[in-house]
């Protein structure tokens, strides 16, 4: 039996568990990147809140980030 799981955003949280609302973003011009299985389905979310995507970066699943990759 196939199943379906969603993760719809619901606020934004910063490395030292700081939160803001998604809405705070309004307006402006984003930078994102992911390290996830479907990156396109990420991008979409974003877009799919309204939001401005100015750049994208995509890495492998599972990515372990490095000082130079942000």
């Amino acid at each position: 039996m196939p199943v379906e799981v969603s993760f719809p955003p619901v606020r934004l949280m910063n490395s030292e568990s700081e939160t803001a609302p998604l809405d705070s973003l309004a307006g402006r011009r984003l930078g994102v990147f992911c390290g996830i299985g479907n990156p396109s389905a990420f991008l979409r979310s974003v877009e799919e809140l309204g939001l401005t995507v100015a750049a994208s970066q995509e890495f492998p699943d599972h990515h372990r980030y490095t000082t130079r990759d942000i």
